[in-house]
Protein backbone atom coordinates (compact mmCIF):
# COMPACT_ATOMS: atom_id res chain seq x y z
CA UNK A 1 0.00 0.00 0.00
CA UNK A 2 1.23 3.47 -0.86
CA UNK A 3 2.06 5.80 2.03
CA UNK A 4 3.26 8.92 0.16
CA UNK A 5 2.88 10.11 -3.41
CA UNK A 6 4.62 13.13 -4.95
CA UNK A 7 2.53 15.38 -7.20
CA UNK A 8 4.45 18.04 -9.14
CA UNK A 9 2.52 21.23 -9.99
CA UNK A 10 3.69 24.20 -12.06
CA UNK A 11 0.59 26.41 -12.08
CA UNK A 12 -0.74 25.12 -15.40
CA UNK A 13 -4.17 23.54 -15.94
CA UNK A 14 -2.35 20.58 -17.46
CA UNK A 15 -0.37 19.90 -14.27
CA UNK A 16 -3.43 20.44 -12.08
CA UNK A 17 -5.42 17.88 -14.10
CA UNK A 18 -3.80 15.14 -11.98
CA UNK A 19 -5.39 16.45 -8.77
CA UNK A 20 -8.88 14.90 -9.14
CA UNK A 21 -7.27 11.51 -9.84
CA UNK A 22 -4.99 11.76 -6.82
CA UNK A 23 -7.88 12.96 -4.67
CA UNK A 24 -9.97 9.91 -5.62
CA UNK A 25 -7.00 7.64 -5.00
CA UNK A 26 -6.17 9.10 -1.58
CA UNK A 27 -9.54 10.13 -0.07
CA UNK A 28 -10.33 8.13 3.03
CA UNK A 29 -6.94 6.39 3.06
CA UNK A 30 -3.72 7.09 4.97
CA UNK A 31 -2.00 8.06 1.69
CA UNK A 32 -0.30 11.45 2.00
CA UNK A 33 -0.07 13.65 -1.09
CA UNK A 34 3.13 15.67 -1.26
CA UNK A 35 2.72 18.61 -3.63
CA UNK A 36 5.93 19.89 -5.20
CA UNK A 37 6.64 22.94 -7.32
CA UNK A 38 10.04 23.58 -8.87
CA UNK A 39 11.19 27.07 -9.76
CA UNK A 40 13.48 26.61 -12.75
CA UNK A 41 16.80 28.39 -12.75
CA UNK A 42 16.87 31.02 -15.50
CA UNK A 43 19.09 30.16 -18.46
CA UNK A 44 22.40 32.01 -18.65
CA UNK A 45 22.30 32.96 -14.96
CA UNK A 46 25.85 34.33 -15.17
CA UNK A 47 24.62 37.15 -17.45
CA UNK A 48 22.46 38.59 -14.68
CA UNK A 49 23.53 39.94 -11.33
CA UNK A 50 23.29 37.33 -8.59
CA UNK A 51 21.17 39.73 -6.53
CA UNK A 52 18.60 40.12 -9.33
CA UNK A 53 18.38 36.36 -9.89
CA UNK A 54 18.16 35.66 -6.16
CA UNK A 55 15.40 38.24 -5.70
CA UNK A 56 13.39 36.92 -8.66
CA UNK A 57 13.72 33.33 -7.42
CA UNK A 58 12.68 34.33 -3.90
CA UNK A 59 9.55 36.02 -5.30
CA UNK A 60 8.68 32.94 -7.36
CA UNK A 61 9.26 30.65 -4.39
CA UNK A 62 6.93 32.76 -2.25
CA UNK A 63 4.24 32.74 -4.95
CA UNK A 64 4.52 28.99 -5.43
CA UNK A 65 4.41 28.38 -1.70
CA UNK A 66 1.05 30.20 -1.51
CA UNK A 67 -0.16 28.33 -4.60
CA UNK A 68 0.71 24.93 -3.10
CA UNK A 69 -0.79 25.91 0.25
CA UNK A 70 -4.13 26.60 -1.48
CA UNK A 71 -4.07 23.19 -3.15
CA UNK A 72 -3.05 21.50 0.11
CA UNK A 73 -6.07 23.07 1.80
CA UNK A 74 -8.36 21.92 -1.03
CA UNK A 75 -7.07 18.38 -0.68
CA UNK A 76 -7.53 18.49 3.10
CA UNK A 77 -11.11 19.69 2.61
CA UNK A 78 -11.66 16.50 0.59
CA UNK A 79 -10.23 14.27 3.30
CA UNK A 80 -6.73 13.94 1.84
CA UNK A 81 -3.60 14.42 3.94
CA UNK A 82 -1.26 16.76 2.09
CA UNK A 83 2.05 18.52 2.44
CA UNK A 84 4.02 20.68 0.06
CA UNK A 85 7.46 21.96 -0.82
CA UNK A 86 9.04 24.39 -3.28
CA UNK A 87 12.43 23.68 -4.82
CA UNK A 88 14.74 25.50 -7.24
CA UNK A 89 16.50 23.79 -10.13
CA UNK A 90 15.80 21.56 -13.09
CA UNK A 91 12.18 20.38 -12.69
CA UNK A 92 12.68 16.72 -13.66
CA UNK A 93 15.81 16.37 -11.54
CA UNK A 94 14.20 18.00 -8.51
CA UNK A 95 11.00 15.93 -8.81
CA UNK A 96 12.97 12.68 -8.75
CA UNK A 97 15.34 13.91 -6.03
CA UNK A 98 12.48 15.03 -3.77
CA UNK A 99 10.61 11.74 -4.25
CA UNK A 100 13.73 9.82 -3.27
CA UNK A 101 14.44 12.06 -0.26
CA UNK A 102 10.94 11.68 1.21
CA UNK A 103 10.87 7.96 0.38
CA UNK A 104 7.76 8.40 -1.75
CA UNK A 105 6.06 5.31 -3.09
CA UNK A 106 5.14 6.91 -6.43
CA UNK A 107 5.02 10.10 -8.49
CA UNK A 108 1.75 11.20 -10.10
CA UNK A 109 1.65 13.79 -12.86
CA UNK A 110 -0.13 14.88 -16.00
CA UNK A 111 1.46 14.68 -19.43
CA UNK A 112 0.78 16.12 -22.86
CA UNK A 113 1.08 12.65 -24.36
CA UNK A 114 3.20 14.09 -27.17
CA UNK A 115 4.58 12.14 -30.07
CA UNK A 116 8.21 11.10 -30.13
CA UNK A 117 9.17 13.89 -32.56
CA UNK A 118 7.35 16.53 -30.51
CA UNK A 119 9.12 15.36 -27.33
CA UNK A 120 12.49 15.58 -29.09
CA UNK A 121 11.76 19.13 -30.26
CA UNK A 122 10.15 20.48 -27.08
CA UNK A 123 11.37 18.20 -24.31
CA UNK A 124 9.19 16.69 -21.64
CA UNK A 125 9.46 16.89 -17.88
CA UNK A 126 7.25 13.80 -17.56
CA UNK A 127 9.48 11.94 -20.03
CA UNK A 128 12.63 12.88 -18.12
CA UNK A 129 11.04 11.79 -14.85
CA UNK A 130 9.96 8.53 -16.46
CA UNK A 131 13.50 7.84 -17.66
CA UNK A 132 15.20 8.63 -14.34
CA UNK A 133 12.81 7.73 -11.51
CA UNK A 134 13.28 4.36 -9.85
CA UNK A 135 9.74 4.27 -8.44
CA UNK A 136 6.29 3.89 -9.97
CA UNK A 137 4.98 6.78 -12.02
CA UNK A 138 1.29 7.47 -12.55
CA UNK A 139 0.89 9.51 -15.73
CA UNK A 140 -2.47 10.92 -16.74
CA UNK A 141 -3.20 12.47 -20.10
CA UNK A 142 -6.07 14.87 -19.45
CA UNK A 143 -8.84 15.72 -21.86
CA UNK A 144 -8.29 18.30 -24.55
CA UNK A 145 -9.83 21.09 -22.41
CA UNK A 146 -6.70 21.17 -20.24
CA UNK A 147 -4.62 22.00 -23.32
CA UNK A 148 -6.93 24.81 -24.45
CA UNK A 149 -6.53 26.82 -21.25
CA UNK A 150 -3.45 29.02 -20.88
CA UNK A 151 -1.33 28.61 -17.79
CA UNK A 152 -2.37 31.01 -15.06
CA UNK A 153 0.47 32.97 -13.49
CA UNK A 154 1.10 32.08 -9.89
CA UNK A 155 0.26 35.22 -7.95
CA UNK A 156 1.90 36.14 -4.66
CA UNK A 157 -0.27 35.06 -1.71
Amino acid sequence: MFRQIVVPLDGSPLAEAILPHVCRLAAGTPLKVLLLSVVPMPPNVEQYGSFLVSDAIDQQKHSREAYLERHSQELAANGVAAGHEVRVGDPATEIVRYAEEVLADAIAMSTHGRTRVDRLLHGSVAGAVLRTALLPLLLVRPGERAFDQPAQPIEPG
